[in-house]
């Protein structure tokens, strides 16, 4: 539900934090859905690598990234949406913009990994992706955290697991 609130000549959004967040996460769910119904399964990437061993199942995995696809658009849409920095200009007002810039870049890119890596197979660009995003889930993270404390600490819960499976990339080259 939408309040709206007169502050001088400005009309503001209130209490509107939850339902960004809900819908925000479920149209990043949707798109990474979307990403994986036009690309197909990982199945013949995973075969051909003979990852099957070293990778947790596709079914667990697609559970985790689409618990994190919505956790990230929740995360955005909480933050941008916050009724604290209406209608204010400070540092934490910028910061929120440019976490939120650092975001959506991630999200935009996270979604080109996926065809990237288990479509084409171009695993040193899929490396170097993953450690883009690592870098700009670190730039979301250090401007989150003057705006929300949890945000920032849940994006660099997510920059250590991104550094995580940049390692794995890496490896992967070296393996191949």
């Amino acid at each position: 539900m939408l309040f709206w609130k007169k502050r001088g000549r400005r009309i503001c959004r209130r209490r509107i934090d939850l339902t960004a967040a809900l819908i925000c996460g479920l149209v990043v769910l949707l798109a990474g859905g979307m990403v994986r119904g036009i690309c197909g399964g990982p199945w013949g990437t995973r075969g051909a690598l003979q990852l099957g061993e070293r990778l947790p199942s596709v079914a667990l995995m697609t559970l985790f990234w689409s618990a994190w696809y919505f956790i990230l658009g929740a995360l955005f849409g909480a933050v941008m949406f916050d009724e604290r920095f209406c209608g204010v200009v400070d540092l934490r007002t910028v910061a929120k913009y440019r976490g939120a810039a650092a975001l959506l870049c991630m999200i935009v890119l996270s979604f080109l990994w996926y065809p990237l890596f288990f479509l084409a197979a171009r695993f040193a660009l899929s490396a170097l992706l993953s450690a883009l995003l690592t870098f700009l889930a670190v730039v979301a993270a250090v401007n989150y955290v003057k705006v929300s404390r949890v945000a920032g600490v849940i994006l660099l819960l997510y920059a250590a697991i991104l550094l995580i499976a940049t390692i794995c990339g890496i490896r992967l080259l070296f393996v191949t």
